[in-house]
C-alpha cells in the first residue's frame, strides 16, 4: 500500500554510526500564523569525554545502576530492564569524532507545517488555542519524531509580530492557555513555562536570524574558510517584514569597545576543543527599526499624499484603494473586494514619477542611520539579505542574489513610469512564453504587481540611503554583462538569497543551534551557563557574568537516552545510503514497478497464447495432476499417514530445516527516513535514507545505516 504522503514518515532514532539522534521542536508563532519546524542532530556526548568528565556518561551511569538496582529487586521487570539498551556501555566501541559545533539536520519541507491564522488571532477566546491550532502542529511533530523520543524532546515556542502588539494581559492568556495545552495533552519536555512559550523581542529573532545564516554558509563550522580580513569571519544579516526591518552583525573592534553595553554576546563554545581561547564567541550588533517594514512604509507614504490623492510610487494609471488606517485595499487569489472598495477611506491613482518617489521615501529611509548607534565597517561587513530583500527583488525583475544597484534601478525605473493596463497585458503574457518559463520567471499575482514598483523603491532606498552600502550607488559592481541569483562569492557587500546550499531560511534554525551547542557542551563539561546568548547591558561593572538568556535552561536538560531499538554498529562496511524499505520502494518507483508488473502480464499472456491449443491443455491437465496428488497427500497425512513413502502414488516427502527459537530475534525496527534528508552543513545538500535492519539470523545479518 502507497503511503500517505501528506503526512511525513518517523524519522530514525540513531545515525549510521549508532549514536541516538536528538530531536527538537520549535513553533516560529508569526504575525499571520504559526510554523513548527523539527530538527534533529546526533548526541555526541556520548562516548567522549573533555577534561571535567562527561555530564552525558555520568547521568547514563547513574540510570544504569538504578535500572540494575531495580532490576535485582523485582525479576519480574527483568525483560523491561533488558529491552532497555544504554548508551554507556557501548561508549567506547562508537566514540564519535567531535566537531566544531553539532551538525543540526532537518528534512526540508517534510519537516515543516504551518497554519493559519497567527496565535495573536485568539484573543478573547485563548481557550481554545490548543484545539483549534496548536493540535495540528504538534501532531506533525509527534509523527516526525520517533515515539520513544517524545518525553525527552525539548519544544519551544517562540512568537514574533502580531504577539508583540497585544496587551500584556492578552499575552499572558494566550501564552499560559498555550503552555498548559501541551502540558496536558503532550510528552514533550517543557520543564518551564516562561522559558519554553514566551514572545522573543526583534533583536533576538534578528540573532537567531544571524545564526541561521552563518551556519548554512559555513563560517561558524569553518571560519578559517571564511576571512572578510582583520579576522573576521563572519556575515551580517538583514532581514525585511511588512512591519520592520532587522540588521544584526559582528561590528569591529573599534565599535564593540566604544558601543559593548549596547551589544550581545554570543557564545557556541567548541565541542571539540578544552580550551577557552577556542570558543565561538562573538560580540552581536542587533538592531530592529520599527515601522521600517514594507507595509509600514507604504502607509507612510499614503499619509503624505493622501491629500493630492497622486501616487508617484504607483504606475501610471493605477487606482488603489486604503482602508481607515491607510492600509491598501488588494484582492488576493481573486477574491472578490468590491464590498471593501466601497468602504474605502480614499483613494490614489498613480503618476509613475520614480524621481519624486524616492524623494517621498529617503527622510524614511535615514532613520536608520540617525538610530544606528553601531556603524558598519565595510571592508569586513558583508551583508546577506532575507525575505523581502529576496522576495521582492527575485520576483519582480529576477535580480535576487548579488544586489546590483545600478541595474535594478534601471529596471526599477522602466517599470514604475509605464501604463498600468500596459504592465497588466506583459504580465499575463509571461504565461504563454517558453523562455520565460525556462528562465523561472512567473506571472505575479495582481496584488504583488500593484505593489512592486513602490516595495522595490522602498528596498533600494534602504539599501543607499539608510544602510549606505558602498559600491552600490556608484554602480561599481554592474559592469557585468549578466545577473546570478546564486551565492558564488560571499564578499559582495550584499547579496540576497531565499536558500543557502539548497536550504530554506529560517531563524528556528538559529535558535536550535543555540540550544544544541548550549546542551552538549554542557553534556560534555557539566558547565551549565558557559554557552548561550548573553545581554551585555546585564554586566555589572564588578564583572559578574550576565543572566544567561537564551541556551539550555538553567532547571537543567532532558532526560539521557535510552531505547528498545538496537542502533546499528560503529564503522559499519555498509556505506549503501540508498536502503530502502518495501513501502519506500513503492512510493520512489511506484510508476516504474507497475509499469514494468503489466509488461510482464501482457507477455505471458502472448506467449500463453502461441502457445496452441493442445499445449495449452497438456499444461493445464499436468497442473490439475499435481494438485490432485497434493491434496490426497495432505489428507493422507491428517489421518494418520506417515508420510514417508509409503503414498500410494509414491510421492516424495522433503522435511523442511526448522530454526531453534532462539535463532529467531527481531533485531531492529524500520525507521523511514525518506532520501531528501540533508545535512544544513553541506555544500552539496545531501539527501540520505537508510533503515535500521530487520533480521532473523543474528549470526549472519548487518544492521543497516541510519542516516545522518
Amino acid at each position: 500500500m502507497a503511503k500517505d504522503k501528506s503526512k511525513p514518515s518517523t524519522a530514525p532514532v540513531y545515525d549510521k554510526n549508532g549514536l541516538p539522534y536528538n530531536y527538537i521542536v520549535i513553533v516560529d508563532a508569526g504575525s499571520s500564523g504559526s510554523r513548527v519546524h523539527v530538527y534533529s542532530y546526533p548526541d555526541t556526548s556520548y562516548g567522549n569525554k573533555k577534561e571535567k568528565g562527561s555530564k552525558a556518561l555520568e547521568d547514563c551511569k547513574k540510570k544504569d545502576k538504578d535500572d540494575d538496582d531495580d532490576s535485582d529487586s523485582d525479576d519480574d521487570d527483568d525483560d523491561d530492564d533488558d529491552d532497555k539498551k544504554s548508551m554507556c556501555k557501548g561508549e567506547k566501541k562508537n566514540k564519535p569524532k567531535l566537531g566544531r559545533l553539532p551538525v543540526v539536520n532537518k528534512q526540508g519541507k517534510k519537516w515543516v507545517q504551518k497554519i493559519n491564522p497567527g496565535m495573536s488571532s485568539f484573543v478573547g477566546k485563548a481557550e481554545t488555542i490548543g484545539k483549534d491550532h496548536l493540535a495540528e502542529l504538534l501532531q506533525y511533530a509527534e509523527t516526525v519524531i520517533p515515539a520513544e523520543q517524545h518525553a525527552r524532546t525539548p519544544i519551544f515556542i517562540h512568537a514574533t509580530g502580531g504577539m508583540r502588539l497585544l496587551e500584556e494581559d492578552q499575552k499572558k492568556e494566550i501564552l499560559g492557555q498555550s503552555c498548559d495545552f501541551i502540558k496536558k495533552t503532550r510528552e514533550f519536555y517543557l520543564p518551564d513555562c516562561n522559558e519554553h512559550v514566551n514572545i522573543i523581542t526583534g533583536d533576538t529573532e534578528g540573532i537567531f536570524g544571524w545564526l541561521a545564516v552563518n551556519y548554512l554558509v559555513g563560517g561558524l563550522q569553518n571560519p578559517e574558510q571564511h576571512d572578510h580580513g582583520k579576522n573576521h569571519t563572519t556575515y551580517g544579516f538583514l532581514e525585511m517584514g511588512g512591519a520592520s526591518t532587522q540588521v544584526t552583525f559582528v561590528p569591529n573592534k573599534t565599535e564593540i569597545d566604544q558601543n559593548f553595553k549596547g551589544l550581545y554576546t554570543v557564545n557556541l563554545g567548541v565541542l571539540n576543543s578544552d580550551k577557552m581561547e577556542d570558543d565561538l564567541k562573538f560580540q552581536v550588533s542587533s538592531k530592529t527599526f520599527l515601522g521600517l517594514g514594507v507595509n509600514e512604509v507604504q502607509k507612510q507614504v499614503f499619509e503624505k499624499i493622501k491629500d493630492s490623492k497622486k501616487n508617484p510610487c504607483d504606475p501610471k494609471g493605477l487606482i488603489t484603494y486604503y482602508d481607515s488606517e491607510g492600509r491598501r485595499i488588494k484582492s488576493y487569489k481573486g477574491q472578490d473586494i468590491s464590498k471593501e472598495i466601497e468602504a474605502a477611506a480614499a483613494s490614489t491613482t498613480g503618476t509613475g514619477d520614480f524621481e519624486k518617489c524616492q524623494q517621498l521615501l529617503e527622510p524614511i529611509a535615514k532613520q536608520v542611520k540617525g538610530d544606528q548607534k553601531v556603524d558598519f565597517d565595510f571592508s569586513i561587513n558583508h551583508l546577506i539579505g532575507v525575505s523581502e530583500y529576496w522576495d521582492t527583488t527575485h520576483d519582480g525583475f529576477q535580480m535576487g542574489g548579488r544586489f546590483d544597484g545600478k541595474r535594478l534601478k534601471t529596471k526599477l525605473k522602466e517599470f514604475c513610469e509605464s501604463n498600468w493596463d500596459d504592465l497588466v497585458i506583459k504580465n499575463n503574457a509571461i504565461a504563454d512564453s517558453k523562455a520565460n518559463k525556462k528562465k523561472g520567471i512567473k506571472k505575479q499575482s495582481e496584488s504583488s504587481l500593484q505593489d512592486l514598483c513602490i516595495r522595490t523603491s522602498w528596498i533600494l532606498e534602504m539599501v543607499e540611503k539608510g544602510l549606505e552600502l558602498p559600491n552600490l550607488v556608484d554602480g561599481k559592481n554592474s559592469d557585468q554583462s549578466e545577473h546570478t541569483e546564486t551565492l558564488t562569492d560571499y564578499l559582495n557587500p550584499l547579496q540576497s538569497v531565499e536558500k543557502i546550499n539548497g536550504v530554506e531560511y529560517s531563524w528556528t534554525l538559529g535558535r536550535a543551534l543555540m540550544y544544541a551547542t548550549a546542551e552538549q557542551n554542557y553534556l560534555l563539561t557539566g558547565l551549565s551557563n558557559s554557552t548561550g546568548l548573553f545581554k551585555n547591558s546585564d554586566i555589572s561593572d564588578d564583572g559578574v557574568s550576565p543572566l544567561l538568556e537564551f541556551g539550555i535552561e538553567q532547571k537543567g536538560v532532558r532526560a539521557p537516552f535510552t531505547s528498545s531499538v538496537e542502533p546499528p554498529k560503529g564503522d559499519s562496511k555498509d556505506d549503501d545510503d540508498d536502503d530502502y524499505d518495501w513501502e519506500d520502494m513503492f512510493e520512489h518507483h511506484s510508476k516504474r514497478i507497475w509499469g514494468s508488473l503489466l509488461f510482464l502480464l501482457i507477455l505471458f499472456v502472448i506467449l500463453y497464447l502461441l502457445l496452441g491449443k493442445v499445449r495449452r491443455a497438456v499444461i493445464w491437465q499436468s497442473i490439475k495432476t499435481r494438485a490432485q496428488r497434493v491434496y490426497q497427500n495432505s489428507t493422507y497425512k491428517f489421518l494418520g499417514g506417515s508420510g514417508s513413502g509409503s503414498s500410494s502414488r509414491g510421492s516424495e516427502y522433503s522435511r523442511v530445516q526448522r530454526h531453534d527459537e532462539d535463532d529467531l530475534e527481531l533485531q531492529g525496527l524500520a525507521h523511514d527516513a525518506d532520501d531528501d534528508r540533508f545535512s544544513i552543513n553541506s555544500d552539496d545538500n545531501d539527501m540520505e535514507s537508510g533503515a535500521t535492519a530487520r533480521s532473523v539470523n543474528k549470526q549472519e545479518s548487518q544492521p543497516s545505516q541510519a542516516p545522518l
